[in-house]
Formats: structure tokens, sequence, C-alpha cells
């Protein structure tokens, strides 16, 4: 992109790690304009690069006539794969708005990699770290009320891989908060699957279940 024009199309890896910090951004802001800015992303990845018989993403844009073949990057190097980080979006986003079917794309891709995982670890280092935290520690926090930036930041100063944060001071209409804000208090929510344990009110009553 040069003087107003931009004269290449965007990789998969470009939009993958644009979405990837959108969301974070959205993990620390609460801002929930960043998710929908990933989701339109996203929608625009399934359409332009996805390949329906692998259940992966081509590395090119559709458009991408010059190539004798279009790729896909499966394997972590230097940088995340294009399409592991993709897998890590389309999980993160399903969660946030209960979406299944990007849960089952995310769960799908996983799977095609599981046994090169796990054969060749020093290739799918982003792969295993994802893979990991899907199988043991998937854990999602939605804390709202009027102290919930206060304590969602006290909880992410922890190391807790794996763990997606969602939270609001008022009603919001995501799925994972929605019905959850309680007049006069700040309410935590530690869930799993779509399970949620009993809400707390207080960070350390949280990490406990957390850990």
């Amino acid at each position: 992109y040069k003087n107003g024009k931009s004269t290449v199309e965007g990789f998969l890896e470009d939009y993958a790690f644009v979405i990837d910090g959108f969301q974070s951004l959205y993990e620390i802001t609460g801002a929930e304009n960043w998710l929908e800015r990933s989701g339109k992303l996203i929608t625009y990845c399934l359409e332009h690069f996805s390949d329906p018989k692998s259940g992966m993403f081509f590395f090119t844009h559709k458009t991408a006539n010059d190539l004798i073949a279009r790729k896909t990057e499966i394997y972590d190097n230097v940088i995340p794969s294009s399409n592991s980080v993709m897998a890590k979006v389309l999980d993160f986003q399903g969660k946030i708005y209960g979406d299944t079917k990007l849960l089952e794309l995310s769960l799908q891709m996983k799977k095609n990699v599981s046994e090169f995982c796990i054969q060749h670890l020093s290739s799918f280092s982003n792969w295993a770290e994802i893979i990991s935290t899907w199988q043991e520690q998937n854990f999602e926090v939605a804390v709202c009320g009027e102290r919930a930036e206060e304590f969602t930041k006290h909880i992410q100063s922890h190391f807790l891989p794996g763990v997606i944060f969602a939270f609001s001071k008022t009603e919001s209409k995501l799925p994972l908060l929605t019905s959850r804000l309680k007049t006069g208090k700040t309410m935590i929510y530690i869930c799993k699957n779509n399970s949620c344990n009993l809400p707390v009110d207080t960070v350390v009553e949280a990490l406990k279940q957390i850990k």
C-alpha cells in the first residue's frame, strides 16, 4: 500500500494477525467494535481463502490467478502459520458469539494437524499451544458490573494461556455476557464449554476456579 493505492491482494497471514490483534484489543478494552471488525474480516476470509475440501485456508486470495497452485500453510516457523492463527481466532469468535459453525471449523483444523504436531513438535509450536489449551485449560471469563474492567485487568495480570475474557460495565448482547448484569454488583463467571460455575464477586475466588 503506497500513496493511497494497493497493488497486491493481502495474504491469509495478513488477515489472521490483524484479526488476532482486534480480538486482543477487545479483551483489553471491552469495546465491542473490535469484535465487529474481526467478525467482518473472518467472514471475508471464509469467502476468499477457505478450502472446503480440507477444512483449512489457502495462503493466497482466490483471485490470485497468476499462481500455478494455491498452497496451504500449516508449519509454524519464526512466525506462526496463518492457519494456526486462524484456528485460534475462529475459536475465540465462536465462543464469544456462541457460533457453533466457527467452533466446528476451528476444531476440524486442530484435528487436521494433531498427528503432525505429535510427530514434529518443533514445526508446530503454535498449533501445540492452541491444541493443549483446548484440551486442558479452556476457560471463558465473563465479568459484568461497574468494576468489570478493574477485575478483568487484575485477572489478566496472571499468566493464563487459553483463557478468553469478556467484560462489560453495562448490559451486553454478547451471548457470553447477556443477562448477567446484577445491579450494584460486579460478578465474575468462570465458564467452560458454555457451562458456567456460580458467579463470584472477588478476583481471588475467580482465580481459584481457574487454577
